[in-house]
């Protein structure tokens, strides 16, 4: 396992009274055994969103822990981590009214070895940077994206579409759940970095390649970004993980050992 260090941060911005954003970040506990990032925004204007995006990387990644996966099967134990987790989100929302339609987005990381494995819901993204180079690695599963894959809007009225937030996947909403994954070989990857929508409302891809080649540090990159999201208005919840992927070079942050878990 290549020695990486990373940071996690969340604010709940200027304009929303609670945080529905978490994330996750679990250190490998037997050798061959991925680092995991996971990140998560309930689905706004539902019930239970809190509750639903918390309860959802937990369940993942526990079942994800549990069944030891490598590199090779991680794609099935990850489909039925998330078919698990949106059958938990649905029955706890019919056994409550006050959660009655609870949902969220997820975007869960587990890196191997040789091996980067990016599964996602929604529209909170992962992006990675190699050969300095910033790639979006996740398509956001919204009804504008979908016209303009279709060809029916241009990218100009994708940016600027009244209904940009409008999910057509989330977690715990429907009875089948339809996540998306790559597999990204780790060799000369970077960076990694996973955000919900309240940074890329307010910060380009092309700040956020700027603040991680300026600042090259994973704890001032998660500072400044969401900084730079408060300072333009912060009108949603806004959480961020970076991580660098260093190679042998780097050493892992010491600092981290304390905060491993959900937040």
């Amino acid at each position: 396992m290549v020695n990486i260090v990373w940071a996690g941060l969340s604010n709940t911005g200027k304009v929303k009274e609670n945080n529905e954003d978490h994330y996750a970040i679990v250190p490998p506990q037997y050798p061959e055994l991925p680092y995991i990032f996971a990140l998560s925004d309930g689905v706004g204007g539902r019930k239970g969103g809190d509750l639903a995006s918390v309860r959802a990387i937990q369940v993942i990644s526990d079942y994800f822990v549990r069944h030891l996966p490598k590199s090779y099967n991680s794609p099935e134990v990850t489909q039925k981590a998330f078919e698990i987790a949106n059958s938990d989100l649905r029955l706890t929302g019919s056994s409550n009214a006050n959660l009655s339609g609870m949902g969220t987005t997820v975007v869960f990381a587990a890196l191997f070895d040789d091996t980067l494995q990016i599964t996602w819901i929604g529209d909170s993204r992962a992006y990675v940077i190699r050969k300095n180079n910033l790639e979006q690695v996740t398509v956001d599963h919204t009804l504008p994206n979908e016209l303009f894959k279709r060809g029916s809007i241009t990218e100009k009225q994708l940016k600027n579409h009244p209904c940009k937030h409008h999910l057509l996947r989330a977690l715990g909403i429907d009875e089948t759940v339809k996540p998306e994954m790559v597999q990204i070989p780790a060799q000369n990857l970077e960076w990694l970095l996973l955000c919900t929508d309240g940074l890329y409302e307010h910060v380009s891809d092309i700040e956020i390649q700027g603040a991680i080649q300026k600042l090259n540090d994973p704890a001032l990159i998660t500072k400044k970004l969401i900084q730079m999201a408060l300072s333009r208005g912060g009108t949603d919840n806004v959480t961020v993980v970076v991580v660098k992927m260093a190679g042998t070079q780097a050493k892992e942050d010491k600092t981290s050992k304390n905060r491993f878990g959900i937040f």
